[in-house]
C-alpha cells in the first residue's frame, strides 16, 4: 500500500492528489452525520475504486475524525452534516 519510507498521511495525500473522490465514502460509514457533497464523484469512486476502497478501509479507520477532516480540508473537500 504505502511506498518505502512513506507515512500513512503521505500515502493519503498522494491518493487525494491522484483522485479526491476515493476517500470520503469510507469515513462516511464511520461518521453517518457526514457526506460528500459531490455525489457524482462518490458514484465514480464506488464504481471504479471498490477494490481500493476495500484495501484502504483499515487506513481510514485508523485516523481520528479530526485528522481526517484536517486532511480533507487541506485538499479543499467540503463535508457537511446531514
Amino acid at each position: 500500500m504505502t511506498g518505502v519510507g512513506e507515512t500513512v498521511r503521505e500515502y493519503l495525500h498522494r491518493l487525494l492528489d491522484r483522485d479526491t473522490c476515493l476517500l470520503v465514502w469510507i469515513h462516511a460509514k464511520r461518521c453517518p452525520g457526514l457526506y460528500y457533497l459531490e455525489r457524482r464523484a462518490m458514484s465514480f469512486a464506488l464504481r471504479y475504486f471498490t477494490h481500493q476502497v476495500n484495501s484502504m478501509r483499515d487506513v481510514f479507520q485508523s485516523l481520528s475524525q479530526k485528522d481526517l477532516l484536517a486532511l480533507l480540508k487541506s485538499h479543499r473537500i467540503t463535508l457537511m452534516g446531514k
